[in-house]
């Protein structure tokens, strides 16, 4: 029965990269502000409160552009003051949260990685301490205050990390 399986191989994969599609999808329209509430993307409607002031935001799985697989950390903002969390039972809109993971839709342009108020998108490199005496490299994007030194250092990770490396670019907000 050949077919049975070539049919289950063909809906996995499909399974696993229709979500990567919708979500770059949904952060370019976060970066235009074309944001469509039923999606459940960033820049949506959301009421404030919750655990962690996450609110009524969805759980939105991207992938980065070097292939892995993360949940972005959303949550509800004051529609007045984008980089204050909304109060419980407010109108707000969702971003990424300041010093989480992002994603640039528009390579190159930290303003299009859908973070919260006065922080940007940005590409960084760096090295992380594993056990056993190991180096790890990372390459990743975080929603950071450009003018905050301990934030371009990426301190929030921890003291394992060092040699950081920021990719800045001229499109920030």
């Amino acid at each position: 029965m050949p077919l049975p399986s070539l049919l289950l191989v063909t809906v996995a994969a499909v399974a696993t990269l229709l979500p990567r599609f919708t979500a770059a999808a949904r952060l370019a329209a976060a970066c235009d502000d074309t944001a469509d509430a039923d999606l459940g993307q960033l820049g949506q409607p959301c009421l404030g409160g919750g655990l962690l002031g996450h609110g009524t935001c969805p759980m939105l799985r991207v992938q980065d552009e070097f292939g892995e697989i993360f949940e972005l950390n959303m949550r509800c903002y004051d529609n007045a003051d984008n980089a204050r969390k909304a109060a419980s039972g407010t109108n707000g809109t969702c971003y990424v949260a300041h010093q989480k993971r992002c994603v640039q839709s528009v390579p190159g342009n930290e303003a299009c990685g859908g973070c919260r108020g006065n922080t940007v998108c940005r590409r960084f490199s760096y090295d992380k301490f594993a056990g056993g005496g190991f180096i790890t490299a990372h390459r990743e994007s975080y929603c950071i205050n450009p003018s905050d030194q301990k934030d371009r250092e990426l301190h929030f990770l921890g003291q394992l990390v060092h040699l950081v490396f920021e990719h800045t670019s001229t499109n920030s907000r």
